[in-house]
């Protein structure tokens, strides 16, 4: 559907669809500009610079990791990775550790 309607105007608003199916992104990125779809894996390890440097300015993770709950959206283990961080990411102390976790818990879980 955005790529019908960006035949007709130049922008389209994501909104919502993107906060809830981060991947959406990804996707509409290789349909725009071509090269290889990334894995939801190599979107999470691509995330993890940013996410240590939120975490070494004091941003909790509860904050960062919020906006990738929909990461897995529809896939098998997605439930697995939403509950490893909705129930770690408020601990004190946690990090970049708990997406892997998340991610792991994920797989082991498809």
């Amino acid at each position: 559907a955005v790529l019908a309607h960006l035949a007709q105007v130049d922008g389209v608003m994501l909104g919502r669809a993107a906060y809830h199916d981060p991947y959406l992104l990804a996707q509409l990125e290789a349909a725009l500009y071509g090269g290889p779809m990334p894995s939801r894996e190599e979107v999470l390890d691509h995330l993890r610079p940013y996410v240590e440097a939120e975490l070494k300015r004091g941003t909790a993770l509860k904050h960062i990791s919020r906006h990738v709950l929909g990461l897995y959206q529809g896939e098998p283990g997605a439930r697995t990775f939403r509950r490893v961080l909705s129930e770690g990411a408020h601990l004190p102390g946690a990090g970049w550790s708990l997406l892997e976790q998340a991610a792991s818990g994920r797989r082991d879980a498809a």
